[in-house]
């Protein structure tokens, strides 16, 4: 009977702990969420139609796993266990390194150097720039690229030794060569952050600092042109609080903090939001002191780097949202685009094309010798037309066997009841690479210009002395 009593408290202790952190939720205080995504809600048992829910138990499922008592406690626990016994990473997006050095794992493709990507990838995005390039100088404006290194591709002292280098070539550098020949004005940081004894980037964290952050400004303002103040040499004041982002998501309960620079005392904008979150998708800035008005596309990297851009400029708007809506600068009658890519994400720019009134050209401007015209439309090429804002978007994606390494793709469509040609960017989200591919097009045209409903289209692919057109039939779109 005692033995029976026994077993039965042994299994009712047992089932107590391991249901503790699902009934602990009716008491257990949240933490904030540090974690590099959004955590799911508790599901609603209806829809806002007033039907049933037939996805509530899987949603349920979900809630509960992002949601349970001592959650974050547990995810401490095992990246200090995994750290400091095995030397490894509980956590798939960061790479613990040595001496507290945590990195991004997004990273180690351009570390290892076995990202993928071709010519053809590097051409793309060349003419992706050189288009927005194009744009900006049509407008009497400045266009200056910029590309933030990855952490590791600095400091990569404290990587952990067995993520061994296969090779040296990334995209960033093929990128910077492909460019030399261009009128495209690049601001290399990685040149410049290799120039400096001393580190710039922060341990615990993906980015710069912000001592770092004031060169970068430093070194485009030299780009623009524009008469500017030099952060670099003001005196900034130090502060110990800073919280890295890596160090976050890595240990939730845990805080080691860093020496950070503090230039808000020099800082004279204000925001034209009603909040002043870097981190926002969309901000504006005004400063009465300044002229020049300025637009830039920014990423992460783009936090720290935003105070000290908006106080070189009369009015500015910083832009994380895709796709790059590079009109604003006819719009807000912009003089400067300071477009800003970190490293890893720039296969980005086989996605997402810039916005603008694509360039028109001229047949004649082509050496041609033949024309090849496709009996049929191949089924491997297609055409999607749909209306964007007061554009007419057109993108899709050419058979591989009609691109090389230097393809460029023109669309000719009626325009004004005229028959005209434009270059398209080569870049389109709709690929089946969600990375980002190189066969991919979008055009963007004023929709007033076109007639409605449908467009007669045909799109050629110029390789050397040659064009084909692959594509040559109707399109049709809804307002």
């Amino acid at each position: 009977m005692i033995r029976k009593i026994k077993m039965i408290l042994y299994i009712s202790l047992f089932m107590l702990i391991i249901s503790l952190p699902f009934y602990g939720m009716l008491f257990y205080k949240k933490h904030e969420n540090t974690e590099n995504k959004r955590l799911k809600e508790m599901p609603k048992v209806k829809t806002e139609e007033g039907k049933y829910n037939l996805n509530y138990l899987t949603e349920l499922s979900d809630y509960l796993s992002d949601n349970f008592a001592f959650r974050q406690e547990l995810v401490t626990a095992s990246a200090v266990v995994n750290e400091k016994l095995f030397a490894t990473s509980s956590e798939d997006m960061i790479v613990t390194g040595t001496n507290g050095w945590l990195y991004y794992s997004n990273t180690l493709p351009d570390y290892q150097g076995n990202r993928e990507y071709t010519k053809r990838s590097i051409y793309c995005i060349k003419k992706n720039i050189e288009l927005m390039d194009e744009y900006a100088r049509s407008l009497g404006g400045n266009f200056i690229l910029t590309v933030p290194p990855n952490k590791n591709s600095l400091y990569s002292e404290n990587m952990p030794y067995y993520y061994k280098k296969i090779s040296d070539k990334t995209m960033a550098k093929d990128l910077k060569e492909s460019l030399a020949g261009t009128e495209v004005k690049y601001v290399d940081l990685f040149e410049i952050f290799i120039s400096y004894d001393e580190i710039l980037y922060h341990k615990t964290d993906s980015h710069w600092n912000n001592k770092g952050a004031a060169i970068v400004h430093d070194k485009l303002m030299e780009k623009t042109g524009k008469t500017y103040t030099s952060m670099e040499d003001k005196e900034a004041k130090v502060v110990d609080n800073f919280e890295g982002d890596l160090d976050k998501i890595y240990y939730p309960l845990i805080r080691h903090y860093e020496k950070d620079y503090s230039y808000e005392e020099y800082f004279e904008f204000s925001y034209l939001n009603d909040h002043s979150d870097t981190t926002y998708f969309h901000l504006e800035t005004e400063n009465e002191n300044k002229d020049g008005r300025l637009l830039m596309f920014r990423d992460s990297f783009g936090n720290t780097l935003t105070p000290f851009m908006a106080n070189e400029y009369n009015y500015a708007i910083f832009e994380k949202t895709v796709p790059y809506r590079i009109d604003y600068m006819e719009e807000y009658e912009m003089d400067t685009c300071i477009f800003e890519m970190v490293e890893r994400n720039l296969k980005t720019l086989l996605s997402y094309s810039a916005v603008f009134d694509a360039p028109e050209r001229r047949l004649l401007d082509f050496e041609i010798n033949t024309i090849d015209i496709t009996e049929n439309n191949s089924a491997d090429t297609y055409v999607n037309a749909e209306t964007y804002m007061n554009y007419i978007k057109l993108s899709g994606e050419i058979c591989k066997d009609y691109i090389s390494d230097e393809s460029d793709i023109f669309i000719m469509t009626k325009v004004d009841g005229e028959e005209k040609v434009y270059e398209a960017s080569l870049a389109d989200c709709y690929g089946s690479d969600e990375e980002g591919y190189d066969n991919g097009f979008t055009m963007y045209i004023k929709s007033d210009k076109l007639p409605e409903k449908s467009l007669d289209v045909k799109v050629f692919v110029k390789d050397d002395s040659k064009i084909n057109i692959v594509f040559d039939g109707n399109v049709s779109y809804s307002e």
